[in-house]
């Protein structure tokens, strides 16, 4: 296990899957290739890795909830992400590996408006994506970036805790969900009640604790976050359709005063290798804050579209400048444009 784990970064690779009756298998720039000179792994092999990862406490919430995600350190050298979970009667376990450093906005090939995010002192903030897009990336790379420039409390609530920050400027509090807090409802909640300018949350998925977000952010904070959606509009959808008809007109009120930015992401084949971020950028200004008072949110695509001296990005248009940089290949760029025909205009103008 040491030695597979210790291969991970030479390897280049983002995941480990370990699966009994099969040799592991990593992913590397996005793709999955097994590695045919390590052996299968028996259930044997898989009962000295389980040992090794987890305590017993632990080993005994996996088979009692038959999931089980945490944090792995091997001896200081790397560290990953686990996620152990049992299929077909037997268990199985994925790792992610975990940069030894937080990467810049710039690291991360995103565009330099996004940095603009981590100056606000209030409001909400959302990285938004599918599973494997970076996000917890890009979220790392706003609360460092506060770190550095200012002097301010933040507090991060994660599930697990991924990136361990250094304090610099800022004074950071790390509170990882099932030890330090119960849930992430309760720790936002308790976060109210302190004397914090910053809160980070790993993930942002119930009605409860996106309307507790929202009041956070009503309340002179700045709120940092993740989504799981496809696009800067769909986040917008997925957080109002939450609620109950009931609690629509309220919330989105709430919402029309709080939200300053949101940034939907996808990785993509780096030309010459590794794998780039690749976003769509929303800035919330007036005329979308009305849009979201009045409920039409699709509206909000046309204002995205043209409103790119307000560090506004449209995804075909940040697919357009990564191909004209030579930095994503046309094919990849066209298989994930929204609009292939908008993408290859955009690709065709000087």
């Amino acid at each position: 296990m040491e030695r597979l784990l210790s291969k991970v970064p030479e390897y280049g690779a983002s995941d480990v899957h370990l699966t009994i009756g099969m040799a592991p298998i990593v992913r590397q720039d996005g793709k999955l290739s097994s590695l045919a000179d390590e052996p299968v792994v028996t259930p044997d092999i898989m009962e000295a890795v389980l040992e090794q990862l987890f305590t017993p406490v632990q080993r005994a919430a996996l088979e009692r909830d038959k999931s089980i995600m945490t944090t792995y350190d091997l001896a200081k050298k790397a560290r990953f992400k686990v996620n152990a979970f049992f299929q077909k009667g037997y268990p199985s376990v994925s790792l992610h590996y975990i940069l030894p450093t937080v990467q810049t906005i710039g690291d991360l090939g995103l565009p330099p408006t996004i940095e603009r995010f981590a100056h606000f002192r209030n409001g909400l903030v959302l990285i938004c994506g599918p599973f494997g897009s970076g996000r917890s990336s890009t979220l790392a790379a706003l609360v460092e970036l506060i770190n550095r420039e200012r002097a301010a409390h933040i507090l991060t609530i994660e599930r697990p805790i991924e990136h361990l920050f250094v304090n610099a400027k800022s004074v950071i509090e790390q509170r990882e969900v099932g030890k330090d807090v119960p849930s992430f409802e309760q720790g936002l909640a308790d976060s109210l009640q302190e004397d914090v300018d910053v809160i980070m949350l790993s993930e942002l998925e119930s009605a409860q604790a996106i309307a507790t977000a929202i009041k956070a952010a009503a309340s002179g904070r700045l709120i940092l976050s993740t989504l799981s959606t496809s696009s800067t509009v769909g986040a917008i959808e997925k957080i109002l359709a939450s609620f109950p008809p009931g609690e629509q007109e309220q919330v989105r009120t709430e919402l029309s005063g709080t939200l300053q930015g949101v940034i939907a992401q996808i990785l993509l084949p780096r030309t010459g290798g590794g794998r780039i971020a690749v976003a769509e950028v929303l800035t919330v200004n007036a005329p979308i804050r009305s849009i979201i008072r009045d409920g039409d949110v699709i509206q909000i695509q046309t204002i995205l579209q043209t409103s790119r001296e307000e560090g506004m990005i449209p995804l075909d248009r940040a697919l357009a400048d990564q191909v004209k940089a030579g930095t994503v290949s046309m094919d990849d760029a066209m298989q994930h444009a929204s609009d292939s025909r908008a993408l290859q205009t955009m690709l065709q103008a000087t």
